[in-house]
């Protein structure tokens, strides 16, 4: 009966809380729909527009590093429909400035933890993710963009997409928590950003990459966050079971180091500002 009530009392924390924030978060509707789809799109025209005169002005090549231009825009059209879904908004700003200005005073407070609190935003920002990416891809398979994805991919990619927003959700963090020690943590979310996309292969596929690096790179978190996830999409095979033991291992100790850095924040938290 106790476990009960401890269950439905945490289940209620969690709906509400995830319910707040999609409210918050739709509440300007035209707004919202701007800032999440003009901006992928507009990037993804550019990429469009800049291999096209990449691939005119080499006409001599068919293929750069074994890229055809209709397989390079289908390599960044699934960029784009996987950043759909993966795509980390900048919270970690909110939580910097939360601890600087000290707001997070009342939330040590309340009987819905901090992190708890902050990974039910995340959540609710994965729901309307979800939606706005399947939408995207429903009208990609509309229009003869893609062909249809089977069963087996469709699966793989879901839980790779699950896999990389937990990253990103554990870096987010701890960029934030930075803020304990450093007013600003700006900076250095952006330095981190550009180095994954430079890595993951957002910007280049890492067959442009010298070998030697691409084989250091495998055992760091960056090329599976883009790379391997559109290389499945495409139908080409990746090793599936590397590339979740991979990104499972660095997201546990990131998850650590993320505790050992609130715990050890708090110790420095005064709560000036309030």
């Amino acid at each position: 009966m106790k476990l009960a009530k401890i269950i439905k009392w945490e289940y209620g924390k969690w709906t509400q809380s995830i319910k707040t924030a999609l409210i918050k978060s739709t509440n300007y509707k035209m707004d919202f729909f701007l800032s999440l789809i003009v901006p992928v799109c507009v990037y993804f025209f550019i990429k469009y527009n800049l291999w096209s005169s990449i691939y005119h002005f080499n006409s001599g090549e068919k293929q750069i590093q074994g890229y055809s231009l209709d397989k390079m825009i289908q390599y960044q059209f699934w960029i784009m429909i996987f950043d759909f879904f993966v795509r980390a908004h900048f919270f970690s700003e909110n939580l910097s400035e939360s601890i600087r200005l000290g707001k997070i005073s009342s939330f040590l407070l309340y009987p819905f933890g901090f992190i708890k609190y902050q990974l039910s935003l995340f959540i609710s920002d994965k729901i309307i993710q979800l939606g706005v990416g399947g939408l995207a891809l429903s009208l990609a398979l509309c229009f003869y963009f893609t062909e249809p994805l089977n069963g087996a991919i469709l699966i793989k990619s879901f839980f790779l997409m699950c896999l990389v927003s937990g990253f990103w959700f554990v870096i987010q963090i701890i960029v934030g928590l930075l803020a304990f020690w450093h007013d600003e943590t700006w900076s250095l979310n952006v330095c981190f950003r550009f180095i994954a996309a430079f890595l993951s292969g957002s910007l280049l596929p890492l067959d442009f990459y010298p070998e030697a690096l691409t084989k250091i790179l495998l055992w760091t978190p960056f090329p599976y966050l883009i790379y391997f996830p559109v290389k499945g999409l495409m139908g080409e095979p990746i090793n599936f079971g590397f590339t979740c033991l991979v990104l499972g291992v660095w997201i546990i100790g990131l998850s650590f180091f993320m505790g050992w850095l609130w715990k050890r924040g708090l110790k420095f938290y005064t709560g000036s500002g309030i």
